[in-house]
């Protein structure tokens, strides 16, 4: 029987906090502001919504520097 893809798509994303410092911080951080009732998970969500958001047109503004000549 082949495993549900949820079951599937939790083990990668473990793996993936077992092995990656980097990402293993974040869920921690994530993790700690649910904990502490700092944020909801609604919100949460909403807020990297946001960033997203802001990073993606943050990055559409960006005018290269003129070359010097």
């Amino acid at each position: 029987m082949r495993p549900q893809k949820g079951v599937s798509m939790r083990k990668k994303l473990m793996e993936k906090y077992l092995n990656d410092p980097k990402y293993h911080r974040l869920v921690d951080i994530i993790e700690g502001l649910l904990k502490d009732k700092t944020f909801t998970l609604v919100e949460l969500h909403e807020a990297c919504n946001l960033a997203n958001n802001i990073h993606q047109i943050s990055r559409l503004a960006w005018i290269p520097p003129k070359k010097q000549t």
